[in-house]
């Protein structure tokens, strides 16, 4: 008789243990959120790209119209293309500048300073504004 108690209160707590299925979930929280704040998307992964206020044509005109080269520049007669990229914050402001193409003579430097100058509208995903990368090519040719 023992053996048959002490055998049914085994079997009964083993198929108590395995019928309760807890499911959990995880609230991924406010360091998630953050972490999706501060992610910087590309132009391609989002679905409305950062863009300047008038549109392209508009920040070619803006560029050529605001761009100064230097004394030295111009004696030097520098010719060629200058590319710069830049994150474009949430709020529409630049952070982030790396050059990727110089042509000495601080034109990096200058085209930084031309592009902040300008209204930028941030990039926008699933609706909502996020921070994206753009790239900006000024071509000097002074002959």
């Amino acid at each position: 008789m023992k053996k048959a108690i002490i055998t049914f209160i085994f079997l009964s707590i083993t198929a108590l243990s395995f019928s309760q299925e807890t499911i959990q979930t995880i609230d991924p929280g406010p360091a998630y959120a953050e972490k999706e704040d501060l992610k910087i998307y590309e132009r391609k992964e989002v679905e409305v790209p950062s863009r300047f206020k008038d549109g392209e044509e508009k920040m070619n005109q803006f560029v050529n119209e605001n761009f100064v080269l230097s004394k030295k520049a111009i004696e030097k007669k520098i010719n060629g293309e200058i590319i710069i990229s830049f994150v474009v914050e949430k709020d529409g402001t630049l952070t982030s500048f790396k050059t990727i193409k110089d042509l000495g003579q601080n034109t990096n430097k200058e085209l930084e300073r031309v592009a902040k100058l300008g209204t930028w509208y941030p990039a926008e995903l699933n609706g909502k504004k996020v921070r994206s990368t753009f790239k900006l090519t000024h071509t000097i040719n002074k002959q």
